[in-house]
């Protein structure tokens, strides 16, 4: 039994990847030990096809492959590029509180790995555009390791005015 990558760019095997079984065993899958995985950055690794289990017997030369799955997937537009696998990916959009002072690009949405553990640090925001006398403020919630993508998650974008006035100065502005 020969384990490999579907694709070295986005992962790899251990070079201690066969395994000899005894063709007369009864041996499954199942009884097979996985070797290492090494998922490249960005990267997580996914499954094993065929299926370490016991429906494939062990019965002849068998090589497996191992699939790597992109951690964060985007910017993407949602319209263009839909989830790919709602089981599988949450999905994180980007959206503007109040368009008239901002917006935000179309590609304002992400996919992240439900098993990849990542945070909102790991998605790079999209383009903003602030409107004119505007400018970008804040992402709530902020894009830092604080915030968990456990859950499908709508971040929104805030902007400010850039100049206030004329104001009396008597009476400061809230």
């Amino acid at each position: 039994v020969t384990f490999k990558s579907a694709d070295e760019a986005t992962g790899t095997v251990a070079k201690e990847n066969t395994f000899y079984v005894d063709k007369k065993s009864g041996k499954t899958l199942a009884d097979v030990t996985a070797p290492k995985t090494t998922p490249a950055e960005g990267y997580s690794f996914e499954k094993w096809t065929p299926a370490l289990d016991d429906k494939t017997a062990v019965d002849k030369d068998l090589t497996v492959t191992g699939t790597f799955t992109k951690d964060v997937i985007g910017p993407v537009d949602p319209k263009v590029t839909p989830n790919p696998d709602e089981n599988k990916y949450w999905t994180v959009t980007f959206v503007s509180a109040d368009e008239a002072t901002g917006t935000v690009a179309k590609e304002n949405t992400f996919y992240v790995d439900k098993k990849s553990g990542k945070t909102l640090a790991d998605v790079k925001a999209p383009k903003t555009m602030p409107a004119e006398g505007y400018s970008f403020d804040k992402w709530t919630p902020a894009l830092d390791k604080n915030t968990k993508v456990d859950k499908d998650l709508t971040v929104t974008g805030t902007f400010t005015k850039d100049v206030i006035g004329p104001v009396d100065p008597e009476k400061k502005p809230n």
